[in-house]
């Protein structure tokens, strides 16, 4: 009797799961950054931007900030090398830092960089003559 039961039941179940449903409209899809322009349409590229050869340091925004780079940056990280290092990586004892030395807090106890911060550029921007790509009210 129990086995009937239990039987009964599940094929209600998946009958009822097989039941005609109610067709849905699908949702307006978002319009992105193209501003409801058709992907196959080609948009004209702004200018590229120009990175001054020397910028004085600049004031951060907020506490916490990570430091904007002076600099262009071109092709200075990829999967096999940091270049950013070269240059910043902390100066042996005794001897001066060519440029401003990474943060401590970006090496692990054995003095190696944390691999969460070998890519500089997801917290860094450099700085850039650039028109805004992107308006702003921050």
């Amino acid at each position: 009797m129990k086995k009937v039961l239990i039987s009964s039941v599940l094929a209600a179940l998946v009958l009822t799961g097989c039941g005609a449903t109610e067709e849905v409209a699908p949702a307006e899809a978002p319009k992105g950054m193209r501003d409801g322009a058709p992907v196959a349409v080609t948009l004209s590229a702004q200018d590229a931007a120009v990175y001054p050869k020397k910028t004085p340091l600049i004031e951060r925004n907020w506490e916490g900030q990570p430091p904007v780079i002076p600099h262009d940056y071109k092709k200075s990280v990829n999967l096999k090398k940091n270049s950013c290092l070269m240059c910043h990586k902390p100066a042996k004892p005794g001897k001066k830092a060519k440029a401003t030395p990474t943060h401590a807090s970006h090496y692990d106890a054995d003095g190696k960089l944390d691999n969460l911060f070998y890519n500089c550029h997801q917290c860094h921007v450099a700085v850039s003559d650039g028109p805004a790509a992107i308006g702003s009210n921050f």
